[in-house]
């Protein structure tokens, strides 16, 4: 059902070294905080096998062992989400999407950008990607499971099994491990849990695609072209896909620096204030490959070292593929660069 990848595959070319090495920093950091380490692709694989027995389910007390089996359930229906709302995207890449009652709609992206706040169009771009990706990913998962459902009850046996052994299986696991958190409950149903690891995906590459557009546009002393801004992103990925190795503590801990608030794109901000703020939290490369986002080094070794009983698994999309056997982070990165360029750098 689902394709699950070794990480390695998805990893870009190597990066060239400059005096900022964030990726290096955040190895470091991880080797010296106290988290067990994880590895939800075999559980996966094994609850995918038809034919065979499934695993015991985790011990509703175990917050350890619940954590390992909502986010290997998590892989296994990550790769049909994520190509789904890859081919509706495909179909309406001149749109940005909106929700209402459960019903996707459609807003043409130059009505978008007619409407563009001037005062801080960085912002307002970001949120309105974010909200229409969003949009997207709640609609797709949400009629991914009712769709599931649906085709058991009317005899789909491989759905039947599906549902049976899959999705009642992750939502226990999911209601079990809600128990030992203070997160909110909404957040944990299957499509719940998916999009909620969508949302955190979207504010980090977002950040990222706001960063090389202001900062690398000063180093390059001119505006970003659609080409700029891509080849900024691919040599960004492996800093994005690293971020998505840490433990959630440590993701808690970088989203504060990072400027994770209730103003969550710093939409209350100006123009130089926000140029600032992104200054405050990031340095922009420029090198033979074109830029390279870099974490501020002050943002990084300010990282308490911390500790966890629940083990370090990273974002289930990291070991998921997509149909066409692209890595789903990658996948969802190159989403958003396109829905955020056709914003911030139409002609």
């Amino acid at each position: 059902m689902a394709d699950i990848i070794e990480l390695d595959r998805a990893a870009p070319a190597p990066r060239e070294r400059t005096s900022c090495d964030s990726i290096a920093a955040l190895n470091r950091h991880t080797r010296a905080c106290a988290f067990a380490k994880a590895d939800i692709t075999v559980l996966a694989k094994r609850l995918q096998e038809m034919g065979r027995p499934a695993p015991a389910a985790a011990d509703p007390h175990d917050a350890a062992a619940l954590k390992v089996e909502k986010n290997a359930l998590a892989l296994v229906f990550i790769p049909a989400v994520m190509t789904v709302a890859e081919d509706l995207a495909a179909l309406h890449p001149d749109s940005l999407f909106t929700l209402l009652l459960g019903q996707l709609g459609m807003i043409p992206a130059a009505e978008v950008r007619a409407a563009t706040d001037r005062r801080n169009p960085q912002a307002f771009i970001c949120g309105q990607v974010y909200a229409s990706l969003r949009n997207l990913f709640e609609h797709v998962a949400t009629a991914y499971v009712a769709l599931a459902v649906r085709s058991a009850d009317q005899g789909d046996a491989e759905m039947e099994w599906v549902v049976e052994n899959l999705l009642r299986r992750y939502q226990q696991a999911l209601s079990g491990y809600h128990a030992h958190t203070a997160v909110a409950s909404t957040h944990f149903t299957p499509a719940g849990h998916i999009l909620a690891g969508i949302n955190t995906a979207l504010f980090f590459i977002l950040r990222a695609l706001s960063a090389l557009t202001v900062l690398g546009g000063e180093r390059l002393g001119r505006p970003l072209t659609r080409d700029d801004l891509a080849q900024g992103m691919g040599n960004s990925t492996p800093l994005l896909l690293t971020i998505a190795r840490c433990h959630l503590e440590q993701l808690l801990a970088l989203e504060g620096p990072l400027g994770k608030h209730a103003d969550l794109f710093m939409a209350r901000l100006d123009q130089p204030d926000y140029r600032d703020a992104l200054a405050a939290m990031f340095v922009v490369e420029l090198g033979g490959n074109g830029l390279r986002l870099e974490i501020q080094p002050g943002v990084l070794a300010g990282l308490p070292v911390m500790s966890s009983p629940k083990p370090r698994t990273g974002c289930p999309a990291l070991y998921a593929a997509t149909m066409d056997n692209v890595n789903a982070i990658v996948a969802l990165a190159r989403l958003t660069e396109q829905a955020f360029a056709n914003l911030a750098l139409a002609a």
